[in-house]
């Protein structure tokens, strides 16, 4: 048993449905859950608004729409079947303490994470955190990454593993200073084709398991379990360009499909 805090970023879809899934596993195994901070997104040097138009730039203004239609139909979908709205919401329904702050690097979060007396840290962000933060937890930190490690670190795993060619999985290890970079603890490779027809499709599939992995992620630290990575150790992608994008989709990428749309219902199911 462990006693935990989670800091997600505040998002109402992907990290909504990921800790729904994942704090009653964590109950379930006897972990002390002792509160959850939410932080301002952040992709890459993008912040806020920012991060839409970044995604509207890049992604052209049909895919944007295809993006958007599939986060309200979600919340359409959450409100109708009567579930968390907000990761405020979620954490009241839990009874746990909720806090919000602009960075993970926040000194108020750092000195709750030493009153708190937290021994592991779960993260769900797009921050590089600073050793203050690393060093206020007793035992460790674990981050979800969705490629394989130590290969394809970085921003959109997804995309970049079609763009050069390596297989998709799905990796959760320690935090350390450097990006993706500490100790296995699980890796999933096993990913089913249905999956693999886009983005999207992927990253339903990832979430759809979040609980699980997170889960066995925290049994394997307090055990000090490690796993062996695979692939080349390269330096971590930034997010991609014009270029980039090109290529992607001359390898067969897709982002999102129109039946993709589907997903945004069935990712509560079972959550």
């Amino acid at each position: 048993m462990a006693r935990i805090a989670v800091v997600t970023e505040n998002d109402a879809v992907w990290a909504l449905t990921a800790w729904e899934r994942a704090l009653p596993l964590l109950a379930h195994e006897g972990h002390v859950v002792a509160g959850i901070w939410a932080v301002e997104p952040k992709l890459s040097r993008y912040r806020g608004k920012a991060i839409a138009l970044w995604y509207l730039k890049r992604l052209g203004l049909f895919t944007f729409g295809k993006l958007a239609a599939f986060a309200c139909l979600h919340r359409a979908a959450r409100w109708w079947r009567q579930r968390p709205m907000t990761l405020e919401a979620m954490a009241r329904a839990y009874g746990l303490p909720y806090f919000e702050t602009a960075s993970p690097n926040d000194a108020e979060l750092v000195s709750w994470l030493r009153a708190e007396k937290v021994e592991v840290l779960l993260i769900t962000v797009g921050h590089i955190l600073l050793p203050e933060v690393l060093g206020a937890v007793r035992v460790g930190v674990i981050n979800k990454h969705a490629g394989l490690l130590p290969a394809n670190k970085g921003l959109w795993p997804y995309f970049w593993a079609v763009v050069k060619g390596l297989p998709q999985g799905v990796s959760y290890h320690r935090v350390n200073e450097k990006v993706d970079a500490g100790a296995l603890l699980l890796r999933h490779s096993q990913i089913p084709e249905v999956a693999l027809r886009s983005m999207i499709a992927y990253y339903a599939y990832v979430y759809g398991l979040f609980g699980q992995h997170m889960a066995k992620a925290v049994e394997m630290l307090l055990q000090h379990e490690t796993v062996q990575g695979s692939g080349e150790d390269a330096s971590p992608s930034p997010l991609p360009d014009a270029q980039a994008f090109a290529t992607f989709r001359e390898k067969g990428g897709v982002v999102m499909r129109i039946s993709d749309l589907g997903l945004a219902v069935s990712l509560l199911d079972n959550a």
